[in-house]
């Protein structure tokens, strides 16, 4: 079969996917997706192009005999005038840019496999740590953060049918922030003025960040991925538990260095799951 291609945005996990993948014997094909990708692929075959110049991108496919393509990477969706489409993606853009993220992914996976090329998937060659089921680190839990737990599972749980983010955060019963178009990070950062935190008042720590999967999620072309930038963002802020999806939100860290890093601040790590 022929190459891999890894279409790149946001993050350290095309770098790692792309170093997995020549692990696996692939000599794959980054195509960096301009004012998205901020990893360094000097030591790989590197191609640039602006996200609406769907054209180029199947040019440079067809010159390399790429067969298989893989996402990866947080895609910050661009602001309309910032576009210049050309005549491929004036079609697609219009389909995905106001559809929800799954399934925009969903209309993006269709437009390659509609030209002959395999979407492939992260884990394919990236073996990526989850919390398993039942797993739990750091203080036990307050009925407050329970409820926080709770609230957010439950919420995450009804959003997901309407294709809404993958994160929450809550306080006690409180919803204070579902994650948007501006993600994870942007959320966190969104919702630390919103935390009502005091030292005198024990409830104010009842504080919870869930992320998961969305219930009819593509794990494919999405999943939940979680790493310390985000930990250090939810430190910051005051979080006392982080609830991450079992055996589906991924770590791109070191499984034990996030436990450590969570323990050592006195947040709980725990597993989640919906329970409907």
């Amino acid at each position: 079969m022929g190459r891999l291609a890894i279409i790149a945005a946001k993050g350290s996990q095309p770098r790692l996917l792309a170093h997995a993948a020549r692990a696996a014997g692939e000599i794959p094909f980054i195509i960096g997706l301009n004012n998205q990708v901020d990893a360094d692929f000097s030591d790989f075959e590197y191609l640039e192009i602006p996200v609406g110049q769907i054209g180029a991108l199947l040019d440079s496919l067809a010159e390399r005999d790429i067969q298989k393509i893989c996402l990866s990477g947080k895609f910050v969706r661009p602001s309309l005038h910032t576009l210049k489409p050309d005549s491929h993606a004036v079609k697609l853009i219009s389909k995905a840019l106001f559809s929800g993220d799954d399934k925009a992914l969903k209309i993006v996976r269709n437009f390659f496999e509609e030209r002959g090329f395999q979407m492939v998937s992260e884990t394919d060659y990236l073996r990526l740590d989850t919390l398993s089921s039942g797993e739990i680190f750091g203080p036990p839990l307050s009925d407050g953060q329970h409820k926080a737990v709770a609230t957010g599972i439950d919420a995450l749980y009804q959003l997901g049918a309407l294709d809404v983010g993958q994160c929450i955060i809550t306080q006690k019963q409180r919803v204070i922030a579902i994650e948007g178009a501006e993600g994870t990070n942007e959320m966190i950062r969104r919702a630390t003025d919103y935390l009502l935190i005091s030292p005198d008042v024990a409830e104010s720590q009842d504080i919870a960040f869930i992320k998961m999967a969305k219930v009819s999620q593509d794990m494919m072309l999405d999943p939940p991925v979680f790493g310390r930038e985000t930990m250090e963002l939810l430190i910051k802020a005051g979080v006392s538990v982080i609830g991450l999806h079992a055996e589906k939100c991924r770590l791109s860290d070191p499984r034990d260095e996030l436990i450590t890093a969570s323990t050592a601040a006195g947040i709980t790590l725990l597993a989640t799951d919906y329970s409907g």
